[in-house]
């Protein structure tokens, strides 16, 4: 009996190691019958040559966070977006293998506690005849055997539709991604283009406005120069007109006596003190400059000097206007209209001094000396002629002693 029980011990321990033989091959044989999964040449290359620190990566924690950070050293372009595709891939396969790994080890585990239990249920069956022992040692034998090749056919069977399965899974993954990818490479390539044409657009509209701008701006600024050209052109064409029509005015009543433009000399000299006391004051501060190294403080109380005395004469003018035509109204039309006088009475006394004392020195050298003296004969007699206009704008506007003794006033003390 002993005999037979080690028979069947040593049957059950041979049907164990012929079972863990064929589990321990079974990956093996798969791989080979598969040629690696049945992986195709893409798939190795995508895997191995591209990602392989990605390699064996599955969906824990841990392998998460750790594709995550050797992704992010490709920065945000299309490198990342491959490597995170790459260790979506890489994860899924390693998952799929761990389940692949927990089947295969229940299915052995299963196995073996069959054949344990059959080893069991031999023992116990047992009788005390050697030869039914035998007999009965060699079925249960038989039987286990039987069962082990069946589940460990079951479980290559299960194993391969496995791996097919996940082959196919793997498939369709890699296809969704690449067909994902060039979707979305192509939705890029249409935003960047119109994005691009958005953006010329919007320079030649840019352009177009500034040029319009530019345009306009200098229009304005051509039609405001116009304006301000026709203002000056019309306030000069005002003050010249006022300045004849004053002149006009001045001549005609001094010549009739209607009222008194200048008393007498001194009147004129007060008159003519009004523009020449500003000009003396600038030739004296240009001489203090001249004499110095610097700019003396003489220089701004000469050129003020200058300009309060041609304010004091103004004042003794317009007064003496007043005074001397006895009316207010009168007085200040007049002393308003007699600085213009005293200004073109000015302009020729100069005229005919510049013409009265020029000579050859100021004409061209190559001109005949012949032609300089007719010409400076002309000048001194065209000078003359406007100092003799002169002479007599004074003799008409100094009438103050004819207007007194045509109105009957008595003349001042």
């Amino acid at each position: 009996m002993n005999q037979g029980i080690k028979m069947r011990s040593a049957t059950s321990v041979g049907a164990l190691i012929a079972m863990m033989a064929l589990l321990g091959g079974l990956p093996a044989t798969l791989h080979a019958q598969t040629g690696g999964w049945a992986t195709p040449k893409g798939e190795v290359a995508f895997t191995q040559n591209r990602f392989p620190e990605l390699k064996g990566l599955t969906y824990a924690q841990e392998d998460k966070v750790k594709a995550s950070d050797l992704c992010a050293k490709y920065g945000d372009g299309h490198q990342k977006r491959l490597c995170n595709l790459a260790a979506e891939y890489y994860m899924k396969e390693g998952e799929q293998e761990a389940d692949a790994q927990r089947q295969r080890e229940a299915s052995a585990a299963q196995a073996i506690a069959q054949a344990e239990q059959s080893s069991k249920d031999d023992e116990a069956s047992a009788s005390p005849a050697v030869s039914q022992e035998s007999m009965s040692s060699q079925v249960p034998s038989d039987a286990g055997v039987i069962n082990v090749a069946t589940a460990s056919s079951s479980a290559e069977t299960q194993a391969g539709e496995q791996g097919a399965a996940d082959y196919q899974a793997k498939r369709r993954a890699q296809d969704a991604g690449i067909q994902a990818q060039r979707v979305a490479d192509a939705r890029l390539r249409v935003q960047a283009e119109a994005a691009a044409e958005l953006k010329a657009k919007q320079q030649q509209q840019d352009a177009l406005n500034q040029a319009r701008a530019k345009a306009e701006d200098a229009a304005a600024k051509s039609q405001k120069k116009e304006d301000r050209d026709e203002k000056t052109a019309l306030y000069w064409k005002v003050g010249i007109l006022g300045f004849l029509i004053s002149n006009v005015i001045l001549f005609v009543g001094a010549a009739k006596r209607k009222f008194v433009v200048f008393y007498d000399k001194w009147d004129i000299i007060h008159a003519v003190l009004i523009f020449v006391s500003p000009a003396c004051g600038y030739f004296l501060a240009w001489l203090i400059d001249v004499g110095t190294s610097g700019e003396s403080f003489l220089h701004p109380i000469c050129i003020g000097l200058g300009w309060v005395l041609a304010a004091w004469f103004s004042v003794v003018t317009l007064f003496s206007s007043i005074k001397h035509n006895k009316s207010v109204k009168i007085g200040i039309f007049i002393g308003v209209m007699k600085i213009y006088t005293v200004v073109l009475i000015t302009s020729i006394a100069c005229l005919s001094f510049f013409l009265l004392t020029s000579d050859t020195g100021n004409l061209p050298k190559d001109m005949h000396p012949l032609e300089k003296m007719q010409r400076v004969k002309e000048a001194k007699r065209t000078g003359a002629m406007w100092a003799v206009v002169a002479a007599g704008l004074l003799y008409v506007l100094v009438n103050g002693a004819t207007v007194y003794e045509e109105r009957g006033w008595k003349l001042p003390s």
